[in-house]
């Protein structure tokens, strides 16, 4: 099938009318691309900047890195789709960030067309979110009421530019509402017409839904989920039975095409457990943010309420609730699964489910927790435990309120003269775009007086934030050895990591930081203020990170001094961090790799020995000739070791026993989380392991642990007062490769 039919059949074939209906195609395509050109520059944005500006920053640049990591793993590592260079020494640590694949996706033709440049590609897609979100409303519009493309265009602009979308400006993923609408759109067509084409279709449709982000995906699933139940109550048995194995055909397409975009979240720990229900009631809307907007006329006319602020505006609350009289009293047949009429009560059900859902798990009156809600129930599924805004269920009001707004425009234009009809339709028109028009950063809440006024550059909400390709910091990182892990100082904070993902795909580096919908136990937990001092440092080591980079720019006065004395204090008890060079405000230090291992190196556990840097936990103090195991499991980590080559160890051991109730030590032995021996230690010995050439990781990092379950102390076995649980005590070990 070519192009050009493929577009027919999803475009013009919407109503029937193969030809008829491209000059509505047009009309909607270009509406909506001006009033998008126009509103990016209302809100600040300078189009000269397009290919080296980010439009704004915080989660827009977030977004836009992991937008650039799918891009980077689809070409590059295509059987590691869960890789990200943050977070380093995690695996799958992309699972950590909303990972957008179906955009990715999208725009891989864009980024190899624009030479690579990352800015100009998140660029032309933010714009291309309301040009497309419009044009497959529309296409959902048609289909389902068959109004006059005008109509059909004025409503689905009304989608486009709600002032729900504009809220969340900086989420590219949530403002990828074209693909869930064409998720819906083909559901439509799969109800209603026997073929193959839709099944896939479909499939296809809610694939990039879902793996474009968390939130479009399951409020599809529950979108549809209202529409497939309202069919099934209005079809006879035998059809129904028909549809059920259409959607079942659909799900199988969908699931299988998600499997790789989604295996690689399941074993993700922090995901996994969800957010915490106060989280969830802190992100959700409440009866009095339904009317807390974002619009510039809106936004703080009652108090904001952050994402939570969902008010839709009083022109399609208007038309939308009287959609319901106007059905009762016109009720047109069409040759579909549904009547408008029923199209209009299924979308009431849709807008309803969206209000409620909005509202989180619970009803909250003021500070009061008055009533539990439906959410609560959807809250213990897994899915939906790992949704943080429940206030982002709003969409489907939206959604509700564009097609029920069409359905009351259509059948009052049906009783008026063309005259009539242009001129109520003009002044909708103008109603709505005093209504949707974003805010511009003033306070004035009037848009001539705004327009009249110079509103500061500073508080635009799209001012844009200028990315220096050629700053030498990134150049000459980028110039080191590929996979060359470092750590930005300040390490923790959303601001700062910010400011890191924005150059992260110049040199693409991997890093000890990084941000995203979920943080690692380790990164959130440990207390980086004290960095660098003997816990972080040891983490830092751990993770074989090479180079730290202080932005003393991103440091107030009490920072620096306090980062400074850390410094001082940590060379004095360890030992001095050697500065490479400075590239102005950024100062860049070598990090002591302690764990790095040569190959056939022997290590000694006694006093004087080396086994200090290697050891990790479950070790006793060092003695003359040897170290002591302390209770049931004893670690050493080792770096720079040769991946995918089998190797050989060999460690002298001496097991605490007594007889005749402890005559020896059984360990098992794992390197990196495989099991590669069991042994019955009896009497000082050597004894040997073999690891296998996949268990080294691929940056060449080992970990061996030595499981003793057996471990006592003398105490406890009667020998001495010492309370110590001991396993073995080690005097040697080396790691050779095997010829």
């Amino acid at each position: 099938m070519s192009l050009q039919s493929l577009g027919h059949r999803i475009g013009n074939r919407a109503c029937g009318k193969p030809h008829r209906n491209l000059l509505g195609h047009a009309l909607v395509l270009s509406s909506a691309s001006v009033l998008t050109i126009l509103a990016i520059r209302w809100m600040g944005f300078d189009f000269s900047m397009m290919g080296r500006a980010y439009l704004t920053g915080g989660d827009f640049i977030q977004t836009d890195w992991a937008i650039y990591q799918g891009i980077y793993n689809l070409t590059h590592w295509p059987i590691k789709l869960g890789y990200s260079t943050i977070f380093w020494h995690d695996p799958a640590s992309f699972a950590y960030t909303i990972a957008p694949y179906g955009i990715s996706i999208f725009v891989l033709p864009i980024y190899f067309l624009t030479g690579q440049n990352l800015q100009l590609t998140g660029n032309i897609y933010f714009l291309l979110t309301f040009v497309l979100t419009a044009w497959t409303a529309y296409l959902l519009i048609r289909y389902l009421l068959s109004p006059s493309s005008t109509i059909a265009t004025v409503a689905a602009l009304m989608i486009a530019f709600a002032q729900f979308r504009f809220l969340h400006f900086g989420h590219i993923d949530t403002l990828s509402t074209q693909f869930f609408l064409l998720s819906l759109y083909a559901l439509h067509r799969l109800i209603d017409t026997p073929s193959s084409f839709w099944v896939v279709f479909l499939g296809i449709s809610s694939w990039l839904c879902f793996i474009t982000s968390g939130y479009l995906g399951v409020i599809f699933a529950i979108t549809a989920a209202v529409i497939v139940a309202f069919v099934f109550l209005h079809v006879d048995p035998e059809r129904r039975w028909r549809i059920l194995v259409r959607l079942i055909g659909a799900g199988a397409c969908a699931v299988m095409l998600c499997g790789p975009f989604l295996a690689f979240r399941l074993h993700n720990e922090t995901m996994s457990s969800g957010w915490s229900f106060d989280l969830s009631v802190m992100y959700s809307a409440t009866i009095q943010s339904w009317f807390s907007g974002g619009s510039h006329i809106y936004k703080g006319a009652v108090p904001f309420a952050g994402e939570g602020s969902v008010f839709i505006g009083f022109v399609p609350l208007t038309l939308a609730a009287l959609a319901w009289p106007t059905a009762r009293a016109f009720d047109h047949a069409e040759p579909r699964s549904m009547t408008r009429r029923q199209v209009v009560e299924l979308y009431s059900i849709v807008t309803l489910a969206g209000f409620v859902l909005s509202l989180g798990p619970v009803l909250q009156v003021g500070s009061i927790q008055a009533i539990p809600l439906p959410y609560i129930l959807l809250m213990q599924m897994p899915v939906f435990s790992w949704i943080r805004c429940p206030a982002r269920f709003i969409l489907m009001a939206v959604l509700g309120t564009g097609v029920l707004s069409a359905y009351t425009l259509l059948i009052w234009a049906e009783r008026q003269s063309r005259l009539t009809r242009a001129g109520g339709l003009l002044v909708i028109s103008v109603l709505l775009l005093i209504e949707l028009t974003p805010p511009r950063g003033d306070d004035t809440r009037n848009l001539l007086m705004s327009l009249r006024a110079k509103t500061p550059a500073a508080n635009a909400p799209l001012r844009g934030f200028v990315v220096d390709k050629k700053a030498e910091l990134y150049r000459w990182l980028a110039a080191q050895p590929k996979g060359t892990p470092v750590v930005h100082y300040p390490i923790f904070g959303a601001s700062n990591n910010t400011i890191y993902l924005a150059y992260e795909s110049i040199h693409n580096q991997p890093m000890l930081n990084g941000w995203g919908s979920w943080l690692p136990g380790w990164f959130s937990g440990t207390n980086w203020k004290a960095f660098p001092d003997q816990p972080t440092m040891r983490l830092v080591e751990e993770r074989q990170i090479q180079y730290l980079l202080v932005h003393r720019d991103l440091l107030g006065q009490g920072e620096q001094a306090e980062f400074n004395r850390n410094l001082q204090v940590y060379a004095l008890t360890h030992r001095p961090l050697e500065m490479v060079r400075s590239f102005g405000a950024v100062d860049v230090y070598r990090l002591p790799n302690t764990t790095r291992y040569e190959v056939g190196t022997l290590i000694k556990f006694g006093n004087g020995g080396d086994s200090e840097r290697f050891r990790t936990s479950g070790w006793s103090k060092t003695e003359d000739q040897q170290t002591w195991t302390e209770g049931n499991s004893a670690v050493l980590n080792f770096s720079g070791l040769p991946p995918s080559q089998p190797l050989k160890l060999r460690i002298t051991l001496l097991p605490f026993t007594k007889e005749p109730e402890l005559p020896a030590q059984p360990i098992e032995v794992y390197a990196n989380g495989k099991k590669v021996a069991d042994w019955q230690v009896i009497g000082r010995s050597t004894y040997a392991a073999s690891i296998p050439a996949d268990a080294v990781s691929d940056t060449g990092a080992l970990t061996l642990e030595f499981r003793i379950p057996k471990a006592a102390s003398p105490q406890s076995l009667g020998i001495s007062a010492d309370s110590r649980q001991l396993g073995v005590a080690a005097f040697d070990l080396v790691i050779k490769k095997v010829s």
